[in-house]
This record gives structure tokens, C-alpha cells and sequence, in this order.
């Protein structure tokens, strides 16, 4: 249904975000390897929030949003913003505990 195939991304390589180290732990407590990509991680942890929003939804809709989130992963990850999408997180999370 999305597709990112045709997005053409010219100014790609012109931006350089930090890299983000997840912690093994954390990574394993979402059953991703503790040395697996960060995308994998971004995946899994996008994966298991979804399961939990769609409880209240139709299961007819499911597929529409599973098929959303696998297209703006996919382009996260094509965008090389995998590390940002997680650095921002790390920021949310941290300021909840302040």
C-alpha cells in the first residue's frame, strides 16, 4: 500500500546524527540481539507500542496500520534518522524521570 520507492533523497548524505547506543539489556528485554542494528531495535519497540494501541481497534484495520508503520520505518531507516528517532526518545524518556 506505501511505498517509498519513488522518493528520491538527494541531500541525503548531508546530514550527520550522532550514533546511539542502546544498552544490550534493554535491547533484550524487546527481544531484539543485544548486538543487532539500532533498526532493529527502533522495529521491535514500534512493533510491540502498536500491539498495544490497536486493543481497541477493528482487527479489520490492523493491516492499515501495521503497513503504515513498516513504510515509515522503512523510511526512517532509508533516511539514515534511525539514531535521531532514538536520541529523541532517550530525551522524552529521561525528562519523564526529572
Amino acid at each position: 500500500m506505501f511505498s517509498s520507492e519513488k522518493l528520491s533523497f538527494p541531500l541525503l548524505n548531508l546530514v550527520r546524527l550522532p550514533d546511539i547506543n542502546i544498552d544490550k539489556k534493554l535491547k533484550e528485554k524487546f527481544g531484539v540481539n543485544s548486538y543487532a542494528p539500532n533498526i532493529d531495535f527502533l522495529r521491535k519497540m514500534s512493533e510491540s507500542a502498536l500491539v498495544e494501541k490497536l486493543k481497541g481497534i477493528n482487527e479489520n484495520q490492523h493491516k492499515i496500520y501495521k503497513d503504515r508503520l513498516a513504510f515509515e520505518l522503512d523510511l526512517v531507516e532509508k533516511l539514515a534518522f534511525t539514531d535521531y528517532f532514538l536520541l529523541v526518545w532517550k530525551v522524552i524518556n529521561k525528562m519523564k524521570d526529572i
